[in-house]
C-alpha cells in the first residue's frame, strides 16, 4: 500500500473533521506532520490519524520555514500533500525532493491568493507545475480557473467547509431556555445584534464596521456588535470604538474556537458581518442560519465567496464604503421577514452542499490520483 504524508503548518480546529475522515479511510498508511501552533493558533489532536507536531516554523519576513520536514520512510509511488503557498519555502523544498524520487505531490490550497498581481500568479503557476503532480483547490471555481489558464495536470476541489456535525451538536445543546439565560447574563436579551468573528488582523478591516456602527441609523436602532477574536488590531479598534462613542454597544468576546462556545454568540445575532476579504467564515455563518453582509469585490475574497448571492444569502456593500456598509446592515435588519427567509436558505445550503463527507471524498480522490501520477 502506498504511504501518504501530509505536511501542514498547523491542524486547526476547523480541519479536524477532514483529517479524521481521511485517517479513517487510510488507517496506518496516512500521517500528518505539523507544528504545535503559532501565536493564537494551535494544532488539535487527532484520534483517527497518526500525527507528529514536532515541526515548528519560523517567519523571515514574508518567508516561512518549517523545521525537520523529511521524506524518510517514503518511496516511489507514495504521496505527500504540501501547503500550496509559495512563501512556505520548506514545502517547496520537500516537494522538489519528492518529485526527484518519484513520490506523488499534491499541491493543496487557494487557486489564487486574494489581490494577487499577474506576475505573482505566473510565478506561482510555474512553481505549481514544476513541483506537483496533482492540484487540490478549495472550490470548483478553482478548477475552472486552472482550466482557463490551460492547465493539463489533474485538478480537484475539496469543497471547503467546516465540521457541520460539531455545529449541529452545539445547536442541539443550546436550548431556548439555556440561550435566554446566556443572553440575560450578557445584556443581549431582547437586543438586536450582529456578529463578526475572526482573528483581529488589519486585513479584516474591522475599522470600517466600527464606523458603520456609529452611523445615525444603527445608533438609533441601538444595534449591538459582537466581536469574537483577538489579535494585532484589537487595542487600536477598542480605542476607535471609544472615540466613536459606541463602546457600550460593542461586546469584545476574545478568541473562541470550539463550536460549543461560539454557538450562543452566533445564535444571539441576526446577521454575520465581515467588512474585509471573507473566506471559510461565510460557510460558518451559514451553518448557524446567519445571512452575511460583505463587500462586493469577488476578486478580493476567498473562493468560498462563490456561496454568496446578493439578496438571497445576504447583502453586499461597496468595498471600502462604511456608509454603504451601514445602509446594507440596516436594510437587512429592517426587513425581518426577508432576513428569516435568508436564514432558512443559508442553513439549508450549508448542510446540503458543504457536508464534511463530501470534502473527505474529494480530498481522497486527489490522493488516489497522485498515487498514479
Amino acid at each position: 500500500m502506498a504511504k501518504i504524508r501530509i505536511f501542514q503548518p498547523i491542524v486547526p480546529e476547523y480541519r479536524v473533521a477532514l483529517f479524521e475522515g481521511v485517517g479513517k479511510r487510510y488507517g496506518a498508511d496516512v500521517e500528518i506532520w505539523a507544528s504545535e501552533g503559532a501565536g493564537q493558533d494551535k494544532s488539535y489532536t487527532l484520534k483517527s490519524m497518526r500525527y507528529d507536531y514536532n515541526h515548528p516554523f519560523k517567519n523571515f519576513g514574508p518567508i516561512r520555514w518549517q523545521k525537520r520536514l523529511s521524506l524518510k520512510g517514503l518511496n516511489k509511488g507514495d504521496v505527500i500533500v504540501i501547503c500550496g503557498d509559495v512563501h512556505q519555502l520548506s514545502s517547496l523544498w520537500i516537494a522538489a525532493l519528492a518529485k526527484l524520487r518519484g513520490i506523488g505531490v499534491v499541491w493543496w490550497g487557494h487557486h489564487v491568493s486574494v489581490g494577487s498581481k499577474e506576475l505573482g500568479v505566473r510565478i506561482r503557476l510555474f512553481l505549481t507545475r514544476l513541483l506537483s503532480n496533482v492540484v487540490l483547490c478549495y472550490t470548483k471555481q478553482g478548477i475552472e480557473w486552472f482550466k482557463a489558464r490551460g492547465w493539463k495536470s489533474p485538478v480537484f476541489a475539496t469543497g471547503n467547509t467546516i465540521d457541520m456535525e460539531a455545529v449541529k451538536a452545539a445547536l442541539a445543546a443550546w436550548t431556548p431556555e439555556k440561550l435566554t439565560a446566556f443572553q440575560r447574563e450578557r445584556g443581549l436579551e431582547n437586543q438586536e445584534a450582529i456578529v463578526f468573528c475572526s482573528v483581529l488582523r488589519w486585513k479584516t478591516r474591522l475599522d470600517q464596521l466600527l464606523k458603520a456602527m456609529a452611523s445615525d441609523a444603527l445608533n438609533k436602532r441601538g444595534t449591538k456588535l459582537i466581536v469574537i477574536g483577538d489579535g494585532e488590531g484589537r487595542a487600536t479598534w477598542e480605542q476607535q470604538a471609544k472615540d466613536l462613542g459606541i463602546s457600550d454597544r460593542i461586546i469584545w468576546v476574545g478568541a473562541l474556537r470550539e463550536q460549543m462556545k461560539i454557538a450562543p454568540w452566533f445564535l444571539s445575532a441576526k446577521a454575520y458581518v465581515y467588512p474585509g476579504p471573507i473566506g471559510l467564515s461565510i460557510i460558518h455563518a451559514f451553518s448557524y442560519g446567519l445571512p452575511v453582509v460583505c463587500h462586493d469585490t469577488a476578486a478580493h475574497h476567498g473562493p468560498e465567496f462563490e456561496a454568496m448571492t446578493d439578496g438571497e444569502t445576504g447583502l453586499v456593500f461597496k468595498e471600502n464604503d462604511a456608509d454603504d456598509l451601514a445602509r446594507q446592515i440596516v436594510r437587512l435588519l429592517e426587513n425581518e421577514s426577508e432576513r428569516r427567509t435568508m436564514s432558512t436558505r443559508v442553513q439549508e445550503l450549508a448542510y446540503s452542499k458543504y457536508g464534511i463527507e463530501s470534502m473527505v471524498n474529494n480530498y481522497c480522490e486527489a490522493l488516489e490520483a497522485a498515487k498514479d501520477a
